[in-house]
């Protein structure tokens, strides 16, 4: 019966909204505390089936979509009433006219970080650049990126009060996370992870910029 189906729906939806609760403070602790973590962690899960793959913490996509999210939705309004007025109506209404949409908008714009890095770390690898290829580090980059969004938000708040010190916290979390994820990724030493940090943060600034082109977004005012 379609009452049966929508009643097991709803109950399906209560779960998944219940366990995401649950997962996302967790995910974030666990992100925070041990950014080395990422890439074992990813490599271990790809190796399960499917029905086990991410089980005791948040996926990656989804930790990384809820913590932007979490970030940009409070701060709607003031980007409408920011931005809105620069774009076409046509632009305006694919990337601002719903929270859904802004959401998305910001998650790909925030997106440009964790490509960047895996992008660089895929060619530091050697490997063609495919989809199978890139879900490792595109997925430890996830769990990276989404702590360090909260960490840039928090820091935004709290530098009226503390000055550029939570700035600073949250880029040397930042880079010191990308540095051990090149590490346990590629193997390599310690002088090489810096230089392919360097190579990461290029990578971001370029896929940035052609983010901005795509969305016609390139002379938006910071």
């Amino acid at each position: 019966m379609e009452i049966v189906r929508i009643i097991k729906a709803v109950e399906e939806l209560i779960f998944e909204l219940s366990s995401w609760l649950l997962c996302y403070p967790k995910s974030l602790a666990k992100a925070l505390t041990r950014p080395g973590w990422a890439v074992e962690y990813v490599k271990g899960e790809f190796s399960k089936d499917k029905s086990g793959a991410f089980d005791e913490y948040m996926s990656p996509a989804l930790f990384y979509a809820f913590s932007v999210a979490l970030v940009v939705l409070p701060h709607i309004e003031d980007v409408q009433r920011t931005y809105a007025h620069l774009l076409p109506e046509s632009a305006r209404h694919l990337l601002l006219a719903s929270p859904e949409k802004f959401v998305l908008t910001a998650a790909i714009l925030f997106g440009a970080c964790p490509l960047g890095f895996a992008w660089v770390a895929n060619a530091a690898a050697r490997t063609k650049i495919s989809r199978s290829a890139l879900r490792v580090p595109l997925h430890a980059q996830f769990l990276i990126a989404a702590p360090f969004v909260v960490l840039l938000s928090v820091a935004i708040h709290a530098s009226d009060l503390l000055g550029r010190w939570p700035m600073t916290a949250a880029a040397a979390w930042f880079c010191a996370a990308e540095w051990l994820f090149f590490q346990r990724f590629l193997g390599t030493d310690r002088f090489r992870s810096v230089l392919f940090v360097l190579a990461g943060f290029g990578a971001w600034y370029f896929v940035n910029v052609v983010w901005l082109v795509l969305l016609g977004l390139p002379f938006l005012p910071a």
